[in-house]
Order: structure tokens, then sequence, then C-alpha cells
């Protein structure tokens, strides 16, 4: 008798008892609401690099990263330089930061431009974490995230007639969007002069070149 009412009352016990739960159990709007409140976007990186679910969550979410860009403003890590004017590379100056998930991710980019291409490159435009760099000698332009480790995409330029009496470069575009952070374009304006009906004329030229992360077209 004594071990039946014994076994019966940790059946009620049992019973009872709310059913365990865990971090993995939360909602992803659950989720987003404590991601939200992480200090900055290094950190939250890390922590949606945690498992695939968290990845998702953040992934899927634009809503999210707008509120969180507007709320933690990536930080200025450094500025790229030239030592001297014949210098094949900018040197990357970082700026003061005491964030330890910041100075993990510039310690794991590669500010130093290892992954170009040998030649001499200089910065043409940066824009959202890319640089733009352009070699003259062969004629490329190199796509380059300092903080991915991965292999630059280049763009060989075509022959329009840049810096011909009839053509004039105006300048080079970085493209992006926050929205979709791999995939970028590059803007080429040029003016060239035209023979019209009624004598020479300037016109718009506006070449564009898409690219990817891990491919280019």
């Amino acid at each position: 008798m004594a071990g039946g009412r014994q076994r019966s009352r940790r059946r009620r016990r049992g019973r009872n008892q709310a059913p365990a739960t865990g971090i993995g159990s939360l909602s992803d709007d659950i989720l987003l609401e404590i991601f939200v409140r992480l200090p900055s976007l290094a950190t939250l990186v890390r922590a949606a690099l945690t498992c695939r679910a968290w990845r998702s969550a953040v992934a899927s979410s634009p809503s999210f990263r707008r509120r969180f860009r507007a709320l933690r403003p990536a930080p200025l890590l450094g500025v790229f330089t030239y030592l001297h004017a014949s210098a094949p590379l900018p040197v990357f100056a970082p700026t003061y930061c005491r964030d330890r998930d910041v100075l993990a991710a510039v310690r794991g980019g590669d500010f130093f431009l290892t992954s170009l291409l040998d030649g001499s490159w200089h910065v043409d435009c940066c824009h959202d974490g890319y640089l733009v760099l352009a070699n003259t000698q062969s004629a490329q332009l190199a796509m380059v995230n300092p903080l991915a480790r991965y292999s630059p995409d280049y763009i060989v330029l075509p022959d329009m007639g840049a810096g011909t009496p009839e053509t004039l470069f105006l300048g080079m575009f970085l493209l992006s969007s926050e929205e979709d952070p791999m995939s970028f374009g590059v803007a080429l304006s040029l003016l060239r002069r035209v023979q019209g009906a009624r004598g020479r004329v300037l016109v718009g030229h506006l070449g564009l070149a898409c690219s990817s992360m891990g491919g280019s077209t």
C-alpha cells in the first residue's frame, strides 16, 4: 500500500510539472527581439552563425535587418591609404575600438589584401564594406570584401575608348544592396563625343558590369 501511494504521488507531481523548454524552442519573433538588443553588427553575425535556425531567423527577416541597422550602424573599422605614390597596394590603418567582436572580425579579415593578383592596384571607390580596385596594366577591376576571406571577383574592362580625345572618363561607382550583400554591380560613367547632324555634341554612356561573390558575369 505504501509503495502504491508513493507511485501515485509521483505520477501526480509529473502531471503538474510544466514541460522542459530551452532556447531552441523560442519562436523567431522572440529570438529576433533578443538579437536586436545585441551591441554591434559583429556580435549579431557571430550569434547568427551559432546554428542554422538562428541564421535562418536573421536571413529571412529584411525588416529585422533594417531595424538593427537603424539602431546599430556599422562601425568604422579603419581607412585604406597609400604610404607613397608608387606603392602597389594601399595600407589599412585601423581605428581604435574596444569591442571584442569587432576586433575579432578585423583579425579574421584580409585587410592586407593578400588575395589580390600580383600587380599594382589602386582604390577607385568603396561602399558598404566593398573595395573596387583597378589595375590599369591588366585592364582589370577587383571587387574585394576585406572582412570575408573570399577570393576577389575580377572584371576585365571593355575597351570603350576612355582616355581618347573622343571619350572622357567621369568615374566609377559601386552599386550594392543591403538586402542582398552578396551581390553588387560596378557602373562606369563616360562622356562620349559623337558627330550629329548639327555638329558635335556630348552624350552620356553608362557601362554596367554585374557580379556576385563567388562569380562574375
